[in-house]
């Protein structure tokens, strides 16, 4: 899609030093574990199901109960709206 328009905004990674992108990417990787931190417990029984998968095959006792608010039902009613 050409607008016939020219960009004169230079990228801001364009004229940064190196410092300044290390200090990036590390912050970057810091927030993303720090987040990955805070949700753990939220997201340890996947892990511990995907290990349960990866040793055996996986029974229906192996499962857990659907959350309400992961029911069909009210998933659907959300979409429709």
């Amino acid at each position: 899609m050409d607008s016939g328009q020219k960009l004169d905004k230079p990228h801001p990674r364009a004229k940064a030093n190196f410092l300044s992108a290390v200090t990036f990417w590390c912050l970057l990787f810091f927030l993303t574990f720090l987040k990955i931190l805070i949700n753990w417990s939220k997201i340890r029984w996947t892990f511990s199901l995907f290990a349960k998968g990866y040793k055996k095959d996986l029974k229906v006792e192996d499962l857990y109960v659907t959350l309400n608010d992961h029911k069909s039902a009210r998933v659907g009613d959300l979409l429709e709206q």
